[in-house]
């Protein structure tokens, strides 16, 4: 599944801003990022999960990808490869990691077992469409998430101060919770931003 983008942003970067919460009908904080850059590039971002030789070793990252940290959130059972210089920041409802710059991120959060991957997709697009305009997202698509059988929706969004994002929206049902994964990206020359997120999903692995 792949994520592309449309032509450059012509505003120049906003000021630097936080993170905000969104709260979804289900009842799950629905993390939305809030990023600088707004720079041209083409991105693809792609939902795979990770091998079964990197999950035998439980620290390499993807083959190719930038070096990293492993991680892992015992309260929601995740783990993954964090990449360098990304910041981490976990409790017991959420992970979040934020690249230098803030220009992306990637959150895994979690609903409770009863509710479906469809009902939680639904209500995460639901909450993103109050708050980014001019969307243009993909069909829901069958997906593995960390390991698990999932679905997802990519595409692209400009936030309230005009940048534009690529992103990736992803939900799949574990044993004891169901998994939502959101990861959002600025448009950066290099690309290395993109590559970075996707090291980082590529390594998830969700055992809840």
């Amino acid at each position: 599944m792949d994520l592309g983008g449309e032509g450059a942003v012509r505003r120049p970067p906003p000021p630097r801003r936080g993170l905000r919460l969104l709260t979804g009908k289900v009842g799950i904080v629905v993390i939305a990022a809030l990023v600088l850059a707004a720079m041209a590039g083409t991105a693809v971002l792609v939902l795979g999960g990770r091998s079964e030789k990197d999950r035998a070793g439980r620290s390499s990252p993807a083959a190719g990808a930038p070096a990293g940290t492993f991680f892992r959130a015992r309260g929601l059972a995740v783990e993954g490869i964090r990449p360098p210089g990304w910041r981490l920041a976990s409790s017991r409802r959420a992970v979040r990691l934020t690249s230098p710059g803030r220009a992306g991120i990637v959150a895994v959060s979690a609903a409770p077992r009863s509710v479906s991957a469809s009902a939680l997709m639904t209500s995460t697009l639901a909450a993103l469409g109050r708050s980014y305009r001019k969307e243009r997202l993909s069909k829901r698509r069958g997906a593995k998430l960390g390991g698990r059988a999932g679905i997802a929706v990519s595409g692209s969004a400009t936030n309230s101060r005009g940048v534009r994002l690529d992103l990736l929206v992803s939900t799949a049902k574990g044993r004891r919770r169901t998994y939502l994964l959101q990861v959002f990206v600025a448009r950066a020359p290099a690309g290395l931003r993109l590559r970075q997120a996707q090291a980082l999903v590529n390594s998830l692995e969700l055992s809840g």
